[in-house]
């Protein structure tokens, strides 16, 4: 990456709260992350249409658009409507089964504070 800075923001938007906290990570040059910390802030929402337009190519698609769901923003940018079901049914189809236990873990401390939204994912995705 171009700068430690830069990585760390795409780290902290694409990866989990339990994998940002790994110190060692070195983005590829194809990385998703990569890309994202590459992208200047004015083409950050082409750059969210694009994770949205493509979410079902690949699994790593989908895991990039079922971050992008949950979180509902990508580099600090509020770019996405959050959508808890579609974020977890994203990620469980991706595979990426240790970042699914992350959002579901972070989805049901959301709904234990009174998130009303967090809330009816639990239930509908009967968690």
């Amino acid at each position: 990456p171009k700068s430690p800075i830069i990585a760390l923001l795409a780290l902290a938007l694409l990866a989990t709260p339990a994998l940002a906290k790994s110190h060692g990570t070195i983005l590829s040059n194809g990385s998703s992350a990569a890309k994202i910390a590459a992208t200047p802030a004015d083409k950050i929402p082409a750059l969210c249409n694009d994770v949205i337009a493509n979410q079902n190519k690949s699994k790593q698609a989908m895991a990039d658009a079922a971050h992008l769901y949950f979180f509902g923003e990508m580099m600090g940018q509020r770019c996405a409507k959050v959508d808890y079901v579609k974020a977890l049914t994203l990620m469980k189809a991706s595979g990426h089964a240790a970042e699914y236990s992350e959002l579901v873990h972070v989805l049901r401390q959301r709904a234990s504070s009174g998130n009303s939204l967090a809330v009816a994912a639990v239930a509908r995705l009967k968690l």
